[in-house]
């Protein structure tokens, strides 16, 4: 058989598709600096020495003993995985997180779905780190695409959200990401009822569904807080409202910020090396999906589309959901829209649904593909010899360990000379300290400060005003 561009387009297809997964792996793979590993890391060594669940602060000693609900199986599984391998151990377990969920992104197999997932990765990898969220990224992910799958007619697995739900639920309190997934496929099924060809597909596919669904909401309530959870979860995201008179997360937290929209966007951009480079592209496929839905009538994918962009915009936090939501929606959509070359070189699951409306010549195709192939390993290269890290994240490296900005010698130090009394040390540090000190020496504030006692937040700004010997820090 002779070479033919229609027959060396698949296996170019493929070839991209595998750099993307190990874009992904090497996005992943860096050294663990996160804020809030500690603290986890903290508790999840608590419930294995105690077998119990702590219901209250016990990590502290300005808030002991304050109600507190927070899933702890997500610290459970890190302290073991610590245990087991060290700080290496964890590096390797938020990879392969990272690498699961581009993988499940590109599983299906069209190109445009592996274009927005390569876009994808910096921001995946940021939320896959040593931390309960990434547990919300990874059934995200599940969720949102076995969803959308079920909505086009592909092959999808709706039986096993339930059973999804049931971790989620026990692992991270942003397990009501999971219901907003749901939330939006309603949004898109009923939005299809106005039109009549559509309505008896609709109202089969709900019929099929509903026991599935109803049965996510029961999974939630499986869990050491029954209902409460839902106050908690609520909080804890940033969706329910601040105590008046206190001070809100987004006041000083970076990841409940927002996405300024500025002339650095632009450049952003036109610097494939940038780190939201692909952010940034994707934030402007958004609002190209937002045009191409409408213009195919499909009214509720728009809708879900223009809140995934808000979010991603009003808080950094959700840039990973965003970005997921995007390449789930929009990877179909663009192939089906000429972006994988013609017909004949699409996927099976693609033709099923539509043939494309462009049909670009396989020599196109097989140009566009490879120019993608060589961002990728631009990417790869970035992130190997940890120039990303160097020019935009001086926390990490690449490779497995733990970050150089932890204060070990300092935790050696006060451990070894066995310092008396309490400990300050601001808010970044405190999961740390929660980890590496207690529970000998509880942490003034970490990372659940501001859920914890908002006023301590006040209280640490306070004191960094005053000097050493003032009364306040004698009070303290």
């Amino acid at each position: 058989m002779g070479f033919s561009a229609k027959n060396a387009y698949p296996v170019v297809r493929s070839i991209f598709i595998l750099l993307v997964l190990l874009s992904a792996l090497c996005a992943g793979l860096h050294t663990v600096a996160d804020y809030d590993m500690g603290w986890q890391l903290a508790t999840g060594r608590y419930v294995v020495q105690h077998h119990q669940i702590p219901r209250t602060d016990v990590l502290s000693f300005t808030s002991a003993g304050k109600p507190w609900a927070y899933p702890p199986f997500a610290g459970v599984l890190l302290y073991l995985t610590y245990c087991a391998f060290g700080y290496a151990g964890l590096s390797w377990f938020c990879a392969l997180a990272c690498l699961a969920v581009v993988a499940y992104l590109v599983h299906r197999g069209d190109i445009g779905s592996a274009v927005l997932a390569m876009l994808a990765v910096q921001s995946i990898a940021a939320r896959t780190a040593p931390r309960a969220d990434l547990f919300s990224t990874m059934f995200f992910a599940f969720f949102l695409g076995e969803l959308w799958a079920y909505h086009r007619g592909t092959r999808s697995r709706p039986w096993l959200l339930p059973v999804v739900m049931l971790f989620w639920v026990n692992l991270h309190p942003g397990f009501i990401a999971g219901l907003g997934a749901i939330g939006a496929y309603l949004l898109v099924e009923v939005s299809d009822l106005l039109f009549s060809e559509r309505r008896q597909a609709v109202l089969l596919r709900l019929k099929k569904i509903w026991p599935w669904l109803a049965a996510c909401g029961v999974a939630t309530l499986v869990n050491p807080w029954g209902p409460k959870i839902y106050v908690a979860s609520l909080t804890l995201s940033g969706l329910a409202a601040p105590i008046q008179g206190r001070l809100n997360s987004s006041s000083f937290i970076g990841e409940f910020q927002g996405v300024p929209v500025s002339r650095s966007l632009l450049y952003q951009l036109i610097d494939v090396r940038h780190m939201e480079n692909g952010f940034t592209w994707l934030l402007l496929t958004a609002v190209m999906l937002v045009g191409l839905f409408l213009w195919k009538r499909q009214l509720g994918a728009a809708a879900v589309v223009l809140v995934a962009l808000y979010s991603g915009l009003a808080h950094a936090r959700y840039m990973g959901l965003f970005v997921i939501t995007i390449a789930t929606l929009g990877g179909p959509v663009l192939s089906e829209f000429g972006i994988i070359g013609s017909s004949g070189s699409s996927t099976p699951e693609t033709r099923k649904i539509t043939r494309p409306l462009v049909c670009v010549p396989e020599a196109m195709a097989i140009f566009v593909t490879l120019v993608f192939c060589g961002v990728a390993v631009l990417h790869i290269a970035d992130y190997v010899s940890s120039r990303t890290y160097v020019v935009f994240n001086a926390d990490w490296r690449f490779g497995a360990g733990e970050s150089s900005w932890f204060p070990a010698r300092a935790a050696a130090f006060i451990r070894r000379e066995q310092l008396p009394g309490n400990v300050f040390e601001e808010y970044a540090l405190g999961g740390y300290v929660a980890w590496s000190l207690g529970p000998q020496y509880p942490d003034f504030i970490d990372g659940r400060g501001d859920r914890l006692s908002p006023d301590l937040v006040v209280e640490q700004r306070k004191l960094y005003r005053e000097t050493p010997d003032s009364q306040l820090w004698k009070a303290e």
